[in-house]
């Protein structure tokens, strides 16, 4: 397996921050505006992936990227505060899918050790701000 480019383990590691953030202060609307960005930027690089995979999973990803960011669009609508639950599962999904397209040997394990190493704690600390 190839090494994960400097650049690339700096810019994921300085992506989590806001989230670990957190920890140590009061969460607010902007903590929501952040989640929402970066799930939005995961659900557009899987649309940029769809367009070179092979058929079956090429309109499959592109058509999960779709629903996926209307699904943001539509909780955030309905959600006016700071609810940042209909994120969780969403995130959830866009890394099973990124499990399910490595499984099927559609994305390389470098890519994948970075979703899941990023994913992973995001999602912790989101279920924890929601206990708080």
């Amino acid at each position: 397996m190839q090494r994960i480019h400097p650049f690339h383990l700096a810019a994921t590691l300085l992506g989590i921050l806001p989230f670990l953030a957190l920890l140590q202060l009061p969460h607010d609307e902007s903590l929501r505006h952040y989640a929402t960005i970066i799930t939005v930027f995961l659900c557009g690089t899987h649309w940029g992936q769809s367009l070179s995979l092979k058929d079956p999973y090429q309109w499959r990803l592109a058509a999960s990227s779709i629903v996926s960011v209307l699904a943001i669009w539509i909780s955030q609508s309905i959600t006016h505060s700071m609810e940042l639950m209909p994120i969780i599962p969403i995130l959830a999904y866009l890394l099973c899918v990124d499990i399910y397209l490595f499984r099927h040997r559609q994305l390389n394990k470098r890519y994948l050790m970075v979703r899941i190493m990023a994913t992973t704690p995001v999602i912790v600390v989101l279920l924890w701000t929601l206990n708080q």
